[in-house]
This record gives structure tokens, C-alpha cells and sequence, in this order.
């Protein structure tokens, strides 16, 4: 254990960038004869690290690359060994919506954990969570946001948020009933405007001029922002139902 730990607790493995140690897991853990555990204990020290950024993109390679035969970052796991890899990720996602640590409007990676509580469990417990934490149009608005696509503008570091899309849409569905997130926007005088609102009146990110700074990542808790994405977000809702 002390051993495996000084393996990426190493200053070249720090997490930081995440890209660098992603890239290495199965390359650190290549002649190890117990893998499940390494990775488990991998999960397991980043919980504790409270690092929950991290947890879903250590579960990604997991997921991923244990799939990925002909990859040079096949993980090598058995069948019964993925399928304890992947209680043990479910368990630790639980204890963390217990503790109410699952982000409702998080800027980074974090929220990918939604993708694997339910892929992992089933919508039922996901559900409940989310209505437990998220009960104002606000709250609405910025749960929504955190799950946004993010682009960087060529040539520069700015990173922008996209348009909420079907796909996005899908995908929070898929975690939370979103006609709860309908009702509470409707119940709130600045959004119950928008009900019956029609395509032509929903703004979008990508028609505004490159110089428009209302997109860039940092701005999803303004007023202009907020009410940008409970158009497009009414907008799909009425259109799917």
C-alpha cells in the first residue's frame, strides 16, 4: 500500500496536470500482479484526497481502456475483476452523495461522476439527490451549466461554454426527471416568461461575435448567462414533450 502510493504520490505524478498521470496508469501498473487493487487503492486515495475532480477521469481509463483490446492502454482486467472495479466506484460515488459532495454547479470535472452513478447503479438514487440539492430556478440554471461542452478559442487559452444541445439535454435526463427542472423554471416569474417560447427567440452562444465575453468559462452564475441557457433549456423540454 505505502509502496503504491509513492508511486503517484511522486512530484511527476501529482495528478496535475491529469492528462500526464492518466496517460501513465496502466504504464505505472504494467508489472503488477495485482491490478484490481492497485486501481481500487488508486480510487480509494483519491477519495480520501478529497480530490473529486479526479474520480471520474480515474474511472473513465477504467471503463474505457478495459474495453480497448488493440489499444496500447488496454487495462487488462477480467470480467469479475471490472465488475468489483466498478462496485467499488459506485460505492465510493454513494458515500460522496450521502456527504452531498456531488457538485450541483461545478466548474470542472466532477460532474462526469452523474455518467457513472448511473451507469454504474440506476437513475432512482441520482434522482433523489439532485431533487434533495436543487430546488430554485438558480439552482436549476447552474446544475444545468455545469454540464455544458467547453471549447478553446484558437490561438488563445480562453475557454468558452457551448449551447446546451440534445445531447447535453439527453444526458441530464438521464440523471434527473427534467421536467422537475421545467417546473421550477416555469414557477419563477423571470422564466415562466419563456414558456410556449419559439426557436427564433432562443439565443445561442455560437451566433454572438467572438467578441462576446458572456460565454467564457467563469460566467455561468450571471444574470445573462442564467437566462440564456433557461431559454434554450425550455425550448428542447417543450419540444420533447
Amino acid at each position: 500500500m505505502d509502496t503504491f502510493q509513492t508511486k503517484y504520490d511522486s512530484p511527476g505524478l501529482q495528478l496535475s496536470p491529469f492528462s500526464t498521470l492518466l496517460l501513465r496508469i496502466n504504464d505505472i501498473l504494467r508489472g503488477s500482479n495485482t491490478k484490481l487493487t492497485d486501481y481500487i487503492t488508486l480510487l480509494d486515495h483519491n477519495y480520501h484526497k478529497k480530490r473529486i475532480e479526479t474520480l471520474p477521469l480515474l474511472i473513465r481509463e477504467v471503463d474505457v481502456y478495459s474495453e480497448k483490446k488493440d489499444s496500447k492502454y488496454h487495462i487488462n482486467l477480467t470480467e469479475d475483476e471490472l465488475a468489483e472495479y466498478k462496485k467499488h466506484a459506485l460505492e465510493i460515488i454513494t458515500s460522496l452523495s450521502v456527504n452531498n459532495e456531488i457538485p450541483v454547479a461545478s466548474h470542472d470535472t466532477s460532474n462526469f461522476l452523474y455518467a457513472y452513478w448511473v451507469k454504474y447503479g440506476d437513475k432512482t438514487n441520482s434522482d433523489k439527490y439532485i431533487k434533495r440539492r436543487v430546488q430554485t430556478s438558480t439552482e436549476v440554471l447552474d446544475f444545468i451549466s455545469q454540464f455544458l461542452g467547453k471549447a478553446t478559442t484558437l490561438g488563445t487559452s480562453i475557454s468558452r461554454r457551448t449551447d446546451l444541445n440534445s445531447s447535453t439535454y439527453e444526458s441530464i435526463d438521464s440523471y434527473v426527471d427534467v421536467s422537475y427542472l421545467y417546473q421550477i423554471l416555469i414557477s419563477d416569474s423571470t422564466y415562466n416568461q419563456l414558456m410556449n417560447i419559439k426557436q427564433n427567440t432562443v439565443d445561442y452562444f455560437e451566433d454572438m461575435i467572438d467578441e462576446n465575453a458572456l460565454s467564457i468559462v467563469g460566467n455561468e452564475q450571471s444574470a445573462e448567462f442564467r437566462l440564456i441557457i433557461a431559454k434554450q433549456f425550455i425550448y428542447l423540454y417543450e419540444q420533447n414533450t
